[in-house]
């Protein structure tokens, strides 16, 4: 979760990541809020609509409660979120990033913290891409996924919209 669109002027308060298995079978995750009370006071300056959002799904007031005032914190954070990926095997070039609009999430990653480009694949998974080649070929609605815009969230829904191509996918190969 960001504070706005715009990578280069926003930034970035909550991150989450899922493992899971070629099934989409859930193997680990990580849920971590990412931005301070700096963050906060920020935030209440941005367009009147992400901070309603953010209010009314919790992120503020959890952003208070952590109460990290401190940017080492917040890079340390950072390093938490390295040290998942390590610990979950991930090495550079070994992370597909996955979701919706999924080119929206490294863009803010790249700019948050340059160690994502060493350890982001290049290629990535784009949910939404599977959505959009689904209604064209199969003429009618692809599924919609909830969303309380808090990351952990956001990335379970996801998996749970990717969960019925990917079946379309097993049907057409394995048959």
């Amino acid at each position: 979760e960001t504070t706005g669109l715009d990578p280069k002027s926003d930034r970035v308060l909550e991150v989450a990541m899922v493992v899971t298995d070629p099934n989409l079978v859930e193997l680990s995750s990580c849920d971590l809020l990412i931005g301070s009370v700096y963050d906060v006071d920020f935030l209440r300056g941005c367009d009147p609509f992400v901070v309603d959002m953010h209010t009314r799904n919790g992120l503020i007031d959890a952003l208070v409660a952590a109460d990290i005032e401190d940017r080492f914190e917040v890079r340390d954070r950072w390093d938490t979120a390295f040290d998942w990926l390590a610990i979950n095997g991930f090495g550079p070039g070994g992370v597909y990033l996955a979701g919706n609009s999924v080119h929206f999430d490294r863009a803010f990653l790249l700019a948050a913290d340059n160690r994502f480009a060493d350890i982001l694949h290049h290629r990535q998974v784009d949910v939404s891409s599977f959505k959009v080649l689904y209604e064209l070929v199969a003429g009618r609605k692809g599924a919609k996924p909830e969303s309380n815009h808090r990351a952990m969230g956001d990335v379970r829904s996801s998996i749970e919209e990717l969960r019925p191509y990917l079946k379309l996918f097993q049907k057409e190969f394995t048959t």
